[in-house]
């Protein structure tokens, strides 16, 4: 009998929940950029998986991190070695946040709506509390997720070795678009 009620139970609260609360994709992406004297560097990374659920505003990002593709093949092998990313060892960076002004935003109908983000990024094992703006735009049926910030390598404890000092800036200027569709299982 107590399975039988959890069942009923189960199936109705499974079926109060709209399918449109949950939006993804497989293929977002995020760009960096950096820039010195020396040389800019550039990275594409079109492969990133994101989930938002507009109920809770809970927004997660996952970027296999040996997808981001450089012009030059050397800046691909240095960033995936041991020196700089290690993506042997770390082959994911993630993010796990929240919308905190999601009261702001209506999922139901189209329009630009800003958007504060928080949450903890995790690149190369190391974590951080970041807090960021973006906009939302909602477009019939769809949701299309951007913004642009920064982030200091060294937040994250990736050193840049002595003689590559100048080559290197220590600030990535991050670009993040994703056009998110309703979640079907």
């Amino acid at each position: 009998m107590k399975r039988l009620i959890f069942s009923i139970l189960s199936i109705l609260f499974l079926s109060g929940l709209h399918a449109q609360e949950k939006y993804y994709t497989l293929n977002g992406n995020i760009n960096f950029f950096s820039k010195t004297s020396l040389e800019d560097i550039k990275a594409d990374n079109k492969q990133v998986q994101v989930m938002l659920n507009t109920t809770t505003g809970a927004l997660g990002f996952k970027v296999v991190m040996k997808n981001f593709l450089f012009a030059k093949a050397a800046m691909q092998d240095h960033f995936n070695n041991k020196q700089y990313l290690d993506t042997e060892q770390f082959p994911n960076g993630t993010f796990e946040g929240k919308i905190t002004n999601l009261s702001s935003i209506n999922f139901a109908k189209n329009g630009k709506y800003e958007a504060i983000v928080e949450g903890k990024m995790t690149i190369r094992g190391v974590s951080k509390t970041i807090k960021e703006k973006g906009t939302i735009e909602v477009k019939d049926g769809k949701i299309l997720l951007n913004s642009v910030f920064n982030i200091l390598l060294s937040d994250y404890q990736i050193k840049i070795p002595g003689n590559y000092v100048n080559n290197i800036s220590n600030t990535l200027q991050i670009t993040v678009n994703a056009i998110l569709s309703p979640y079907v299982k």
